[in-house]
């Protein structure tokens, strides 16, 4: 029962993510936290659905729009509500919030340094603060502004833990330890506390004490500790000093996506770029009439989204889930530091890119020179180079389905049926449930393929 209520709760918190006045899914998860009796969450879900019944509607349709990734139109009436309300808090610091997601970080930090000195009690516009602060690496000042949040309230938990975060920025390891073991005598067993204390101590090299910080997470909550894989596995991050990634998985939003939920939509003015923790996504584009081409499969210890996090202009794919998938979500002022310090990422994204455009050459060619048959060809012997070759053929496994052929290569489905019972004929290849396997693999064989 416990289980299917924690369930639950994750799933509206999930919802409250993407949009945070969803005051049913606020008040659901009150409802559920009261009958499990968890006080803590009580307090800030009701803090939560004050403010959000409160709220001008204007606003609460900003903030839906913002969860819909509707950032121009968001921002289009964010301040057609700050002309009538000029000094309005909340409405300066959702059109931060814009800025922000859309990187223009200067004017999201001046922004709510102004709904501050309006009113300095706001205390989500002082976080949103520090979380700036944060992503312009301004350490030292997020970490004068968590300690003023703290003085308002010394026994608060989320203000205790934005301070140990940023001492740990800061490089005062001592005292962030301090209040991650208060905020555990507070809340015991909290799963976030434990795994970041975890990182702590990995980075002062008390690696004893690391481990069974990590092992009391899934102990006591099952599956959390994998939303902290080490950055370490993505293979653009494997020259980077551990303790280094350790504080850069802090600065890194932590997502899961289910088969099919959408990642990124073509066109998203969002900057961030993705790291691959666990899972598969697919890119896709679409054309005028709606035909969805197949672009690339990507997997653990891929990423997606640099080339927005570099030039700033909107998403060039679409990007949607084909497993369970766990990704870490990094501002692009991050990543764009890392390329700076490191030569080897630099290094890395260049033959990236390259990669790419060869890729995209190559297709332009198919698309340009051959015909349906050949095209489907050609994709069979690009799937099967990326699978494996055994006993002297070439493997496909899984096999994906004909629609997911088609799209690759642009055309329709019953194209492609009909050519692969034209080869299964001629006895190129071999068709079972698990797999499709090119016969007599050898470069002969695959350019005679391409020209039969």
């Amino acid at each position: 029962m416990a289980g299917n209520a924690d369930d639950a709760i994750f799933a509206y918190q999930r919802a409250l993510e993407i949009n945070p006045a969803l005051l049913a899914s606020l008040e659901r998860t009150e409802f559920l936290l009261e009958k499990m009796g968890r006080e803590h969450g009580l307090i800030r879900i009701r803090s939560e659905i004050d403010f959000v019944k409160q709220l001008p509607k204007p606003l609460v349709s900003v903030i839906d729009l913002i969860g819909q990734n509707k950032l121009v139109k968001a921002e289009e009436l964010c301040r057609s509500f700050l002309q009538k309300n000029p000094q309005n808090v909340e409405g300066m610091r959702l059109l931060a919030d814009i800025g922000s997601k859309l990187g223009v970080l200067h004017d999201a930090e001046f922004l709510l340094e102004s709904a501050l000195e309006f009113e300095p009690g706001h205390t989500k516009a002082r976080i949103d603060y520090i979380m700036i602060l944060r992503k312009r690496q301004k350490f030292e000042s997020a970490l004068r502004q968590a300690q003023l949040l703290l003085e308002t309230a010394p026994s608060n938990v989320q203000f205790k833990s934005l301070c140990a975060i940023e001492l740990m920025q800061t490089g005062a390891y001592d005292a962030a330890l301090k209040y991650f073991d208060q905020i555990l005598e507070q809340v015991p067993n909290d799963a976030v506390t434990l795994t970041t204390r975890g990182h702590l101590l990995k980075t002062q090299g008390n690696s004893a004490e690391a481990i069974n910080s990590y092992r009391s997470v899934l102990k006591n909550t099952p599956g959390h500790g994998e939303a902290y894989y080490s950055l370490g596995n993505i293979k653009l991050l494997s020259d980077i000093p551990e303790e280094k990634l350790s504080l850069l998985g802090q600065r890194c939003k932590w997502r899961r996506f289910e088969p099919e939920e959408l990642n990124l939509n073509l066109n998203d003015q969002s900057t961030d770029i993705y790291f691959i923790v666990r899972g598969e996504v697919q890119a896709s584009v679409f054309s005028e009439t709606g035909r969805r081409v197949i672009m690339s499969d990507l997997k653990s210890g891929d990423y997606f989204g640099e080339f927005s996090a570099i030039d700033g202009q909107p998403r060039s794919a679409t990007i949607v889930a084909l497993t369970r998938t766990l990704v870490a979500q990094m501002p692009d002022a991050v990543f764009i530091d890392i390329l700076a310090k490191y030569p080897s990422a630099s290094i890395a994204v260049m033959k990236s890119m390259v990669s790419v455009i060869r890729t995209l050459n190559e297709r332009v060619v198919e698309f340009s020179t051959l015909g349906v048959p050949n095209r489907i060809h050609a994709e069979l012997i690009r799937l099967a180079h990326a699978g494996r070759i055994v006993d002297g053929a070439g493997r496909i496994s899984p096999p994906p389905t004909h629609a997911e052929i088609a799209a690759r290569i642009s055309t329709h489905r019953e194209a492609v049926t009909r050519e692969l019972k034209q080869l299964e004929r001629k006895g190129v290849i071999e068709r079972n449930r698990g797999s499709i396997v090119i016969k007599k693999w050898s470069m002969s064989s695959t350019l005679s393929l391409i020209h039969i």
